[in-house]
């Protein structure tokens, strides 16, 4: 049995695949008509660009040989809305309140449209009296035009993911005890999450217009220290395809004694023979480490 995942991000499609043994066997990607960072909402029912989008996903299984039946998906978290709130209590219908009422104060005229999920967040200062939620927003119209998407490949969805979380899923795997950042870079954002072992302790995000990245980015470099949350960070993993391998120089420079490198699939991920000699995966494995985190 294949175990699938399929992202989409920026202007890129792309396939994961591993085997029952969980060994990857196949990855790739091709460009898409469309930017899935911007609102792909306006697109749902678009049969055109349904069936030029779905022939480009079936093209890539058929290069690959693989024959799936089913496929996680990772969205590119610009068509999420995500939010920190503290809450009194977890109880679920407690907890749905509070992200209704809290989704409404942005999209007062809107928030009944959206699909809401949520992550509960370790305090550190006193858990037992104080709790808040990682709350995550998206648009039914974006949910259904990608599972038209999917449908019309033939493939069930199985669950849907945020890129930057599902890579925390191969982060987490890397650190038994340490505390530690993962940042997720794009053309107009900046996303990380600081977590120990399998709990997330903060998020945080900066928009800005895509020519001001570098001045962007080593501000908030150098406001990292400042986060309650970030003493005693020891690894820094970067994440996204844009510019990464430039944050990771950066960020050390600003930190030579932390671990900063690129997240990839190293020894979290058994890969085929076929593949580890591969110079594609060798140099933009990263750009796929979402997709991985989606599958173990």
């Amino acid at each position: 049995m294949i175990n699938t995942s399929i992202s989409f991000t920026n202007k890129k499609i792309r396939v994961l695949c591993i085997d029952n043994k969980n060994e990857l066997i196949y990855i790739n990607e091709e460009d898409s008509p469309i930017d899935f960072s911007e609102d792909i909402s306006v697109y749902n029912e678009n049969e055109n660009l349904i069936n030029e989008l779905s022939d480009i996903i079936q093209d890539i299984f058929k290069e690959g040989n693989v024959t799936p039946l089913s496929a996680k998906i990772v969205l590119d978290v610009n068509q999420f809305f995500i939010n920190s709130i503290p809450v009194e209590t977890f109880e679920p219908e407690s907890v749905k309140s509070y992200i209704v009422w809290d989704l409404s104060n942005f999209f007062p005229d809107s928030y009944k449209n959206y699909l809401i999920n949520y992550h509960k967040v370790l305090t550190q200062e006193n858990p037992y009296s104080e709790f808040k939620l990682l709350t995550f927003a998206v648009k039914y119209n974006t949910v259904k035009f990608i599972n038209d998407i999917i449908n019309k490949c033939n493939l069930k969805t199985e669950k849907l993911d945020i890129d930057l979380f599902s890579s925390y899923n191969i982060a987490k795997l890397k650190n038994i005890s340490e505390k530690y950042l993962i940042l997720n870079c794009y053309k107009n954002r900046i996303d990380y999450i600081i977590c120990r072992e399998n709990d997330i302790l903060c998020y945080e995000y900066i928009y800005f217009k895509e020519n001001n990245f570098d001045i962007e980015l080593e501000n908030n470099i150098k406001l990292l220290n400042i986060n309650k949350d970030f003493s005693g960070v020891k690894n820094i993993y970067i994440t996204g395809e844009e510019y990464s391998e430039y944050v990771v120089n950066e960020i050390k420079s600003f930190y030579p004694d932390l671990n900063v490198k690129l997240l990839n699939f190293d020894e979290t991920l058994k890969v085929s023979n076929s593949l580890s000699s591969s110079d594609f995966i060798n140099k933009f494995g990263y750009k796929f480490i979402s997709l991985a985190g989606a599958v173990i």
